[in-house]
């Protein structure tokens, strides 16, 4: 899978919740030669929010997806008092009540 991290994340997210077990190393590519998440992902924000959101999917010993769990939080957080009103609205949200949780707690009704 190549592309952008929202897509990336999207699809990775998608297979993840329909059971299948993909492996995380496709976000490698968004790394930089010291290990790091590149510096380009916090202008796009619709990209970082996917990668939060599929960073919810982690199973344990999956470093990437902590990293990225870690990084998008950070970063996100710090977003919001820069973005407009509905997109700072949508951030907050999603820090609040990823999708996984939602799901969670929907699935437990």
């Amino acid at each position: 899978m190549e592309g952008d991290i929202y897509n990336v994340a999207l699809q990775f997210r998608l297979l993840r919740q329909a059971g299948y077990n993909i492996s995380c190393g496709m976000f490698n590519e968004f790394k930089d030669e010291k290990g790091n998440f590149k510096k380009a992902l916090m202008s796009d924000v619709r990209g970082m929010l996917g990668l939060y959101e599929a960073a919810h999917l982690k199973v344990r010993g999956e470093d990437i997806l902590d990293e990225a769990l870690a990084f998008t939080t950070t970063h996100l957080t710090y977003m919001i008092e820069h973005l407009d009103y509905l997109l700072a609205d949508l951030v907050a949200h999603a820090l609040n009540w990823p999708l996984q949780k939602s799901l969670e707690r929907i699935e437990a009704r």
